[in-house]
Formats: structure tokens, C-alpha cells, sequence
């Protein structure tokens, strides 16, 4: 009874480790799928249709949502999707099941049952996990085929064998976590159809993204029982360290080997750093707030942080600047920025909750489907927002803000 218990605190630990925001707005009550993907440049259409993204740097004005009704009246959310303007989400169909799908340009696909996507690269690969109640299998999709990828090893007991991905390069390397014979989870990296053990010092390991040169990040177990930030390349792991504090979590890196993240520092406070070449910087907060996570960073090296005090704000790190993203009344909580500038969150307006976007100094609020509110999980590298909104019964809906082009930039 006692190895069951163990078993099914540290998969429920596991299963919400895909969410490593410690401060996100309150969202839509159905399954998060939270996850770093990789960045999207480019890609054919994938379903034989045109595609509809617009020139790359188009800045943003307000935009409706395109609806993507479910076959019942479920729940959904838009979770990912590439510059060619292909999407992936999911239904919530019941407490512990889902129904995931690929959407471009009003066509509609729907994946084998139970699938929750959470990362597409810009050829189109599509990754995400096989829920159940106590099991999770990662899987992947591509030009129509679908496969699960399996696990590192696991044990025949509940919740025994799980396996998720959670990120996906451009040149088709996922990387993930999953069960070992020994009863650990370890982060690996899958290459066509090996699945790699990416190994720990320690008992525990997760991945959390990887870049194009295929250097991933994730978290180790130290022996002490201690959490540290890590960094896998060239078959060797590299931790990373933290502020100070116990404890860090890597959320992204780019292709110059920038790792971004959130760490404790050694009074407790929870700060946003930047590691690049054996250093880790404390990205600071806004005046008068106490806390501050990392939430990506773009190619050029700038860094999307979370501010929170009593409510939460943005700002981006710039050469050691931080530029408040909007006045603070605005209370504009980010999500996402994408290689052209464009960053996602919400924002309070009109009685709710709704998706926005900051561009060179402007927010913009942007429409719902008839409700109150509506939530951005990512901004494509297009310049679409994807996520949800409400419709007038309050049920959150699956819904894409396609790029809406200026005549001229801001």
C-alpha cells in the first residue's frame, strides 16, 4: 500500500508538471495542456488547403474569433499552432477523457480518442500525450499518421507505465518524460523511433523544451532531494543552478542556448532568470511587486516575464532593461511572444477576462464569442492568437484569432 501511495503522489506530481506557471490567471475549468513548444518558422499546409498566415512582422489589430465547434457541448482549447496556420487543441469530453483535434482554415480533423496535443513544429508535427485516469501515453501525428510513442520502462501497478511530450524541434526531435523499470520518471528525447533516456544523477527528470541544435532543458532530482534546472547536450547533463534558493525550472531556450526559467532565491522569493554561459541572471520584478517567473524567451534573446504582486503584470527583458508592458491599471497578464514582437496574454475589459496583445507599446483588447471572457494559450509565429472564449451560456469554446495585418506597422 505504501509503494501504490508513493506511486500516485509522484504521477500526480508529474501530470501537473506540464504547467509551470507558479502565477496564471484563472483559465476555463478543463484540462490544461500547458507546454512549451518550439518556435514555428515556416511549413507547407498540411490538409491541402491555402495557406492564410500573413507576411511574418505583421503587426495586430482587434480581432474576432473563429469558432471551432465540438461535436458535443464540450468544453475546448486551441493549445498550439505553426506559421502555415495549422492548429491543434482539444474538447474536454469527460472528467477524465478528451478529444483532440487539427484545425486549418475551416477544416476540421479529429484525432484517435483521447489525445491531448501540446506542441506542432512549422513542418507540422504534431505531439501530445494519450490521457486516461492513472496513464498517460506521448504520441505523435504527422501528414495523417498517428503513433504512440511508448515509454522508457515502467511498472505493472496503477499509473505504472506514463509517458508525455512536451516539445517538438523543427527537425522532428520530441522530447518529454516518462516511467522507468526502476519506478522513476526520466526525461528523454526521441529521434525517429528510439525514445533516449537523458538520465539524472539523482532518482528523478523531466524535459520541458528543446531548441533546433537540439539542446534540451529540463529539471534533474539531485541527490538531496533538491530540484535544479538542466541542461542535456552532447550526452552530457549540465545543471544550471539557481538563485540562491533550492530549487529552479527551465521553461524555454532558444537556438543561441538562452535558457529562461523560475527560481527561489535564499529568502524565498520566487524571481525570473536568464542562464547563458554558465551564468544566471535574477531578472528583478516590477516596483512594488515580490515575485516574478520567466515565461519565454524569443530568438533575439528577448525574455517574457510574469510580474506578481497584487495582481499580475508583464514586462520584457531587453539587455538588462525591463520594459513594462502597458500601464499598470491595465493589469495585462502575459502568456506568449513570438519571434516578431507580438505578446499574448489578458486582460480586464468589459466585465471579464479577455484575450489582448502588446505590440511596440500598444495593448489591444481583442472579441469573444458572446461571453465574457476568453484566454490565449499561445501566439503562432504567424501572428495568430489560439485558445479559448465564452460564448453567451459561458461555455468556453476552442477558438483561433486569425493575424489581422495593418496596412502599416506600428
Amino acid at each position: 500500500m505504501r509503494d501504490r501511495n508513493r506511486r500516485l503522489v509522484l504521477q500526480a506530481a508529474f501530470l501537473t508538471a506540464a504547467a509551470p506557471s507558479f502565477f496564471a490567471s484563472n483559465r476555463p475549468a478543463f484540462a490544461d495542456a500547458g507546454t512549451q513548444p518550439a518556435g514555428s518558422v515556416g511549413g507547407p499546409s498540411l490538409l491541402d488547403t491555402a495557406s492564410t498566415a500573413p507576411r511574418p512582422g505583421s503587426a495586430w489589430a482587434e480581432s474576432t474569433p473563429i469558432p471551432i465547434p465540438a461535436p458535443q457541448p464540450w468544453a475546448g482549447s486551441v493549445v498550439c499552432g505553426n506559421s502555415s496556420g495549422l492548429c491543434a487543441g482539444f474538447w474536454q469530453s469527460s472528467p477524465y477523457g478528451v478529444a483532440g483535434f487539427l484545425w486549418q482554415a475551416g477544416h476540421l480533423r479529429h484525432l484517435p480518442v483521447n489525445s491531448m496535443p501540446t506542441a506542432i513544429n512549422s513542418s507540422g508535427v504534431v505531439v501530445g500525450d494519450i490521457v486516461g485516469r492513472y496513464d498517460r501515453q506521448a504520441f505523435r501525428w504527422f501528414r495523417g499518421v498517428w503513433q504512440p510513442l511508448g515509454f522508457l520502462g515502467g511498472t505493472d501497478t496503477l499509473g505504472g507505465r506514463i509517458s508525455t511530450a512536451t516539445a517538438v524541434n523543427t527537425s522532428g526531435k520530441i522530447v518529454g518524460t516518462s516511467t522507468t523499470a526502476a519506478g522513476e520518471f526520466h526525461a528523454f528525447e526521441l529521434v525517429g523511433a528510439t525514445m533516449k533516456d537523458l538520465g539524472t544523477p539523482g532518482s528523478h527528470s523531466s524535459a520541458a523544451a528543446v531548441n533546433d541544435l537540439g539542446q534540451t532543458v529540463g529539471t534533474h532530482q539531485r541527490p538531496d532531494g533538491s530540484t535544479r534546472a538542466a541542461l542535456w547536450w552532447d550526452r552530457r547533463m549540465y545543471d544550471l543552478g539557481t538563485l540562491g534558493g533550492p530549487v529552479s525550472y527551465p521553461v524555454s531556450i532558444n537556438n543561441a542556448g538562452q535558457v529562461v526559467g523560475h527560481s527561489l532565491t535564499a529568502d524565498g522569493q520566487l524571481r525570473a532568470f536568464l542562464w547563458q554561459r554558465g551564468h544566471m541572471t535574477d531578472l528583478g520584478v516590477l516596483p512594488g511587486d515580490q515575485n516574478s517567473e520567466a515565461l519565454a524567451i524569443t530568438s533575439h534573446g528577448q525574455v517574457l516575464v510574469r510580474s506578481v504582486g497584487t495582481q499580475n503584470r508583464g514586462f520584457l527583458w531587453i539587455n538588462g532593461q525591463r520594459i513594462e508592458l502597458g500601464p499598470a491599471a491595465s493589469a495585462f497578464d502575459p502568456v506568449d511572444i513570438n519571434d516578431n514582437g507580438l505578446v499574448a496574454g489578458t486582460m480586464s475589459a468589459a466585465g471579464g477576462q479577455r484575450a489582448a496583445t502588446w505590440y511596440r507599446g500598444a495593448l489591444t483588447v481583442h472579441g469573444t464569442l458572446g461571453g465574457p471572457y476568453s484566454s490565449v494559450a499561445k501566439v503562432t509565429a504567424g501572428n495568430a492568437l489560439v485558445g479559448s472564449a465564452t460564448r453567451e451560456d459561458l461555455l468556453p469554446v476552442a477558438a483561433v484569432w486569425p493575424a489581422a495585418p495593418r496596412s502599416r506597422w506600428a
